[in-house]
């Protein structure tokens, strides 16, 4: 008899079983084995299976594999639903937890002891099987539109493709996820994300996980999402990110949206602790009116932001103009 426990992260679920202990220390499950337990109608049903093993390095060790019995690298609403167990176990607010990949590090959130965030880490490119491929622009499409659709490949310790489009709605997921996730581009397989950009501060993300299928969340998913959005969307988004979170990064690209269109190559600006400052501070204010009101009017907070842009690009008025489509 195998002691298992049952969690999930915004509907994405999981079986962990505790092989710290005497009795299942050492545990294997075989891949068929997994199998079985993962088949929602015969079995247990997960999307991911998560044994805890002892490490010396952490408070825990993470061997996870998916529904097909997949061995997995990262997985992170996994690591924060064992997080919250561990947290839970031994009384802390902060915990460590080595993963294939890496350590991540884990604590409880100031939204109250339900919320656990995790640290996934700096995301890179994934292992291709071609050389001199653009990541930030792969050469995928998907089977149901001609239109031209952006494809980025990110990952967040596991490989991630994903796909801007104008309406998720309209996406066969479980076709074109079988597609992309086989497609020989990735020795590994791949996730894949089909992404919609609601607004300057929203996407909606649908996604097809690796060795699972169609899934209600995924958080490595999240991430790529979002580092996928601010290399390749015309948005906010990347402005914000060098501005804020890098502001002496070179990356060059075209303007982004508050800067919609190509009007020219040119490397983020330098700017000085003061703008900053000054730029954090509407920032945060319009996160902090959005997080409270999704609808909420923060276009005159927004107009100063672009101006900053502006000014930081040094933009004419004519370009100001052209960028604002006038």
């Amino acid at each position: 008899m195998i002691s298992f426990f049952k969690m999930h992260g915004l509907g994405n679920d999981f079986v962990l079983i505790d092989c710290r202990d005497s009795k299942q220390h050492g545990l294997r499950l075989s891949k068929k084995d997994i199998q079985i337990l993962g088949d929602r109608h015969r079995g247990i049903g997960f999307d991911q299976i998560i044994f805890i093993r002892v490490s010396e390095k952490a408070d825990a060790y993470m061997d996870m594999y998916n529904a097909d019995g997949g061995l997995i690298e990262a997985c992170g609403n996994g690591t924060r639903c064992l997080a919250g167990f561990l947290m839970d176990e031994q009384n802390k607010s902060h915990i460590k937890i080595e993963t294939p990949v890496d350590i991540l590090f884990v604590e409880r959130s100031n939204l109250g002891t339900d919320y656990v965030t995790v640290n996934m880490g700096q995301a890179s490119f994934p292992e291709l099987s071609q050389d001199n491929v653009d990541c930030n622009n792969l050469p995928l499409s998907l089977s149901y539109t001609e239109e031209k659709i952006s494809c980025c490949g990110v990952s967040v310790g596991n490989p991630h493709a994903v796909f801007f489009v104008s309406d998720v709605s309209r996406i066969d997921i479980e076709k074109e996820g079988k597609i992309i996730e086989n497609h020989i581009l990735f020795p590994n397989k791949t996730n894949v994300e089909f992404v919609q950009k609601i607004d300057d501060f929203n996407l909606r993300m649908r996604v097809w996980e690796r060795g699972t299928g169609i899934t209600q969340a995924c958080g490595t998913g999240a991430c790529a999402t979002v580092v996928g959005a601010i290399r390749t969307i015309n948005s906010r988004l990347y402005t914000w990110y060098h501005l804020k979170v890098h502001p002496k990064a070179k990356a060059k690209t075209s303007i982004p949206k508050i800067l919609v269109g190509d009007i020219r190559q040119l490397p983020i600006p330098e700017i000085s602790k003061e703008q900053q400052k000054e730029f954090v501070e509407i920032v945060d204010q319009i996160m902090e009116a959005k997080k409270k009101d999704p609808n909420a009017d923060t276009s005159e907070l927004e107009n100063k932001i672009d101006d900053m842009v502006y000014d930081l690009y040094n933009l004419t008025d004519e370009e100001r103009k052209i960028v604002e489509g006038e």
